[in-house]
């Protein structure tokens, strides 16, 4: 069953915010400045003043986790594609400032996953057609050059490989779908890393937000359509035995095939 406090941001697209929480706290803090408190020395610091001040969450640190919360809700599709993103509601939901706000939806325009229009404000990215041809572009590119290194590739990124891979064999037999989205993104970076380029994977992991959306459109797809798990995992079974036997010809073959056929599947889904 649902809990009827909690508040996502889908729900405060039209402004409407729960106010009990608020409520609450108000109390606790009126609670708070009536109960009397230890004698201080003046000119001396309060009790526990450091180690609060210390504690307490930079403007950067509270802006990144309304940038995670954000960034979970347009994966998981809470808040769908095309979404309008108001400051006002959003600084209301978080409980932070509009330019706390500002600022997580400018990185998350940084990361491709919010575009800012001129007169309409923000919104979640539509992914279109060129979108994903040119993911899958960079993808064919990148895990290619992986594969042709296999033979070369050092112990730790082929052991990185194959946990990857079980880790994503795991989820595919679970019922997490947000799981199984990381899992698949990460052993397509593992794949990457094969290449032994710093440079490639933090390439690799600059585009990886807007992939984790594209494959997250696709795990919706495949949902809807009653996949098993051999059928999700089937190529990236055939990969990892190519790579792992540094057969390059055939770890590329299906490498291709793969992203062949999911460019094709993702292209009709938001046709």
């Amino acid at each position: 069953m649902r809990d009827t406090n909690s508040v996502t941001t889908a729900e405060v697209g039209a402004g409407g915010v729960a106010s009990s929480g608020v409520a609450a706290l108000d109390g606790v803090v009126s609670g708070a400045a009536s109960a009397p408190g230890p004698a201080t020395v003046p000119g001396a610091a309060a009790p526990g003043a450091a180690a609060a001040e210390s504690n307490a969450p930079t403007a950067e640190s509270v802006s990144e986790r309304v940038a995670a919360q954000i960034r979970e809700e347009i994966f998981s599709g809470v808040l769908p594609q095309g979404a309008a993103l108001r400051e006002v509601a959003l600084a209301e939901v978080h409980q932070v400032s509009r330019r706390t706000v500002r600022e997580a939806l400018l990185s998350l325009a940084s990361e491709r996953l919010v575009v800012h229009e001129r007169n309409r404000g923000a919104s979640v990215r539509s992914l279109t057609a060129a979108d994903i041809s040119d993911l899958y572009a960079v993808r064919r590119t990148f895990e290619v050059q992986g594969a042709r290194n296999a033979p070369f590739a050092k112990e730790r990124d082929r052991r990185n490989l194959t946990e990857a891979y079980e880790r994503l064999r795991a989820a595919a037999h679970g019922d997490d779908s947000r799981a199984l989205v990381r899992s698949d993104l990460a052993f397509h970076g593992a794949v990457v890393a094969l290449a032994g380029s710093p440079r490639l994977s933090a390439f690799y992991a600059q585009m990886s937000p807007e992939m984790e959306m594209a494959i997250s459109v696709m795990r919706g797809g495949e949902h809807q359509e009653g996949w098993g798990a051999e059928q999700i995992i089937g190529d990236h079974r055939t990969i990892h035995e190519a790579l792992i036997a540094r057969d390059v010809l055939e770890a590329q073959r299906v490498i291709l095939a793969h992203a062949d056929f999911n460019e094709r599947y993702l292209l009709a889904l938001v046709a």
